[in-house]
């Protein structure tokens, strides 16, 4: 009898451990993926992940078709939860670069549905270095835009950070020959925007 209890109680503590989902509510992603002339890549996994303090949960994923398209359907969790969305987060396509958009809510969701527009992925090899040399105020956010091998959305970069431990990467590799765009939230919340050509050597930006 007493292991009975035990055991309902260790199964009881690890369901409540658990994100609970609204079955009754279906979210759905979708999006498309090209290379950088626009020709639509198949078979790129996609995934979303939802997570709060306890548990991180892959809870759909799906592989683009022959038109780069992908789309999702799952359950709109009931709490509160932090989601991002994965693209190429298979390790078969490692020569491709990647993409993960967080900051992500379901207060963004229209009609039940996000569409995440058009994502391009890159031969990741032969990438040069670009470093972010922070001399001045430390900008609250900073985000890279452009061909990086491990690009990072923040989908609501222009809200306020909520998280006191907030941080951002200032080093990255890029393609060559190309523009990247630096968006930059000032200490006092104030954004702006600023080009960087980028050639065929290592590159690196003042602040």
């Amino acid at each position: 009898m007493k292991k009975l209890l035990l055991a309902l109680f260790v199964a009881g503590m690890s369901a409540g451990c658990g994100i609970d989902y609204l079955g009754s509510t279906k979210i759905i992603f979708e999006g498309r993926v090209t290379n950088p002339a626009g020709e639509p890549l198949e078979g790129i996994k996609v995934s979303t992940n939802i997570s709060n303090s306890e548990t991180n949960d892959e809870i759909s994923y799906d592989f683009t078709d022959s038109n780069g398209n992908y789309r999702m359907i799952f359950p709109k969790a009931a709490e509160k939860v932090d989601i991002q969305l994965f693209i190429n987060s298979d390790e078969a396509n490692t020569e491709l670069s990647q993409t993960v958009i967080s900051n992500i809510s379901f207060d963004d969701v229209e009609d039940y549905t996000i569409d995440f527009g058009t994502e391009s992925l890159y031969q990741s090899q032969g990438s040069v270095a670009f470093h972010i040399d922070i001399q001045n105020n430390l900008p609250r956010k900073l985000q890279v835009l452009g061909m990086i091998a491990y690009k990072r959305i923040d989908y609501h970069f222009e809200g306020l950070p909520n998280d006191p431990g907030y941080g951002y990467p200032t080093d990255f590799f890029v393609a060559p020959n190309q523009v990247l765009t630096l968006r930059i939230m000032d200490p006092e919340g104030n954004i702006q925007e600023v080009q960087v050509p980028i050639g065929e050597e290592n590159v690196t930006y003042t602040l």
